[in-house]
């Protein structure tokens, strides 16, 4: 994978035009005290790797690296953005430069792919100030151009509203948006260090000349990381099939299989910074858990990676923040097993990891009971395991039929031809479901035998259509059981921040890989309604096992 990664890097690299570098805007940024002097930067640009099984297991903390799909590493286009101040924090943004004739150098490591540049001209710094560069690939001129004069943060602070088109193509073509990732100066320990230091721009070395430049092998390193998490789900069963064990639930499911047809995530964010924010590093520095290294970093040198981010909306997710499927039409397109989904991070404090707060997996399956043929009509009630194939259930919903409301002896109840799944609780929704037949033609029921029908199952009927169902799988874990163990209450969960901050989220350039191990009963007939309710609090029909990659790998097992 990396060998051929790399020849697409040479190819990328011929494909550019001959020019080291346009600028975009001009120089701005007030008074220069060096009386615009011209130096030169030398660059290396180092493309992502996927990142983080954290796991017990893994002697090196946090680091897990993957290096993904091909596609997934592709460069068009590249904005150099030249900051100038005495610090990170202060610097603003003096010019952007348009970079051309990247040159492939090593791979491996920590990275995948790694450009370097020829010597760019740039204009030597204020006295007592510093040159930073921030990087911005596959930004199709959508994030650049209003750089200049802006600090980062007040820049970054701008939440976009995330078209995804415009971060990455997920049609095969890769083409992420890119940007400068955070980077901790030390790994991740077991105490905190006050000689700790996370940035996100780079320092930036001036040489006098050019020739000096082109001298040197010590070219300021720039780590990139995709604006998007990768979510890949699976089944841990031949064609995507798995069978229900009577070990597992209520032995009426013994032998029913779920055929797994297809996936989306829900609740994806709708906003997104473009470069990843990470304000909060020295409260995370803080967070320790049984003496295990700090989760929120790396131990792998070159770069040592930081594991979380604060998205737009974190700490105040209100609905409409995030996207969510409330009806079955409302999916256009179901993912295959086994492929993947891109999403922008969505994070949240401690004390708001919700259901409804925090991105999960929708999955469309079918259900069929052992004796049962693939496209059965089913039905259950809402507070019963007791699962009925059609006919099972007509004879059931007939035997409340009585006095006045019974049927001829030339009537029978049968299901409509347009019917659509549902859940049924009103007397209404029956007649949407089910009408009388004489043997020659259909008739509506009463009132009345469509409320004695409703009683069948205490009030509330599920229809699932040939058999198809809706789960959600567990919410997507970052960290996970190991380090955030959740030993509280179950019954009313209750998170604290140092213990449990990163449980669950998706958190830009790591790889969630769900595997789907087995059910123990059926779904919802309509897309299920998210509660908002702490995480740990319901069990779920599905087991599933998440791992994580930062591209970090995170995989994760489920169990329904």
């Amino acid at each position: 994978m990396k060998k051929k990664l790399f020849l697409a890097g040479l190819l990328v690299a011929a494909l550019m035009t001959a020019s080291c570098s346009d600028d975009i805007s001009d120089d701005k940024g007030g008074s220069n005290d060096s009386k615009n002097e011209v130096g030169y930067v030398k660059v290396s640009i180092n493309l992502p790797s996927a990142s983080g099984n954290m796991t017990k297991a893994n002697e090196n903390g946090n680091d897990n690296f993957d290096d993904g799909l091909e596609a997934e590493y592709n460069v068009n286009d590249v904005i150099l953005a030249i900051f100038e101040g005495t610090s990170e924090s202060d610097a603003s943004c003096i010019n952007t430069k348009n970079l051309t004739d990247l040159i492939p150098a090593k791979v491996g490591g920590n990275i995948t792919v790694k450009y370097s540049t020829i010597p760019i001209e740039i204009q030597k710094p204020a006295d007592n100030k510093k040159l930073y560069a921030l990087v911005i690939a596959n930004s199709k001129s959508t994030y650049g151009n209003n750089l200049v004069g802006q600090t980062l943060s007040k820049w970054n602070n701008e939440a976009q509203s995330v078209d995804l088109s415009m971060i990455a193509d997920t049609i095969g073509k890769g083409n992420f948006l890119m940007t400068n990732s955070p980077i901790s100066n030390e790994p991740g320990a077991m105490q905190k260090s006050d000689s700790r230091e996370v940035t996100t721009l780079v320092p930036l070395t001036v040489y006098d000349t050019k020739a000096q430049a082109e001298a040197s092998e010590l070219a300021d390193q720039i780590y990139l990381e995709r604006a998007v998490a990768k979510v890949t789900t699976s089944v841990n069963g031949a064609n995507n099939e798995l069978t229900i064990n009577s070990n597992i639930q209520n032995a009426i499911y013994n032998g029913a299989t779920v055929t797994f047809e297809g996936w989306r995530l829900q609740l994806t964010n709708k906003k997104f910074y473009p470069v990843r924010n990470v304000a909060d590093w020295k409260t995370w520095d803080t967070y320790y858990v049984g003496g295990e290294l700090n989760r929120f970093y790396g131990y792998v040198a070159n770069p040592f990676r930081v594991y979380w981010a604060i998205d737009p909306n974190y700490g105040t997710t209100n609905d409409g923040d995030l996207n969510k499927y409330q009806n079955v039409s409302d999916v256009t397109k179901w993912n295959e097993l086994g492929k993947n989904e891109y999403c922008a991070e969505n994070t949240t404090k401690a004390g708001q990891m919700s259901q409804s707060n925090l991105t999960t997996v929708l999955l469309k399956a079918k259900f069929r009971l052992k004796d049962a043929t693939e496209d059965d009509n089913l039905f259950m009630g809402a507070n019963t395991s007791t699962i009925y194939k059609e006919n099972d259930f007509i004879n059931l919903a007939k035997s409340k039929l009585t006095g006045e409301n019974a049927l001829s002896s030339s009537e029978n109840i049968k299901v409509k031809a347009d019917a659509t799944a549902k859940t049924i609780t009103t007397a209404e929704r029956v007649k949407t479901v089910f009408c009388k037949n004489d043997g020659s033609a259909d008739s509506e029921l009463s009132d009345a035998q469509a409320a004695a029908i409703l009683t069948a199952t205490d009030g509330t009927i599920k229809f699932y259509k040939g058999g198809v169902m809706y789960y959600y799988s567990t919410v997507i874990k970052h960290f996970g059981n190991n380090p955030t163990e959740f030993n509280g209450d179950t019954a009313n969960p209750s998170y604290e921040e140092d213990k449990h901050l990163g449980r669950y989220g998706v958190v830009r350039n790591n790889w969630y890989e769900l595997r789907i191990n087995s059910v123990s009963g059926p779904g919802e007939p309509e897309i299920p309604t998210i509660p908002d309710e702490p995480v740990d609090k319901k069990h779920s029909y599905i087991n599933a096992e998440i791992n994580v990659l930062s591209w970090a790998k995170r995989t994760e097992d489920i169990d329904i």
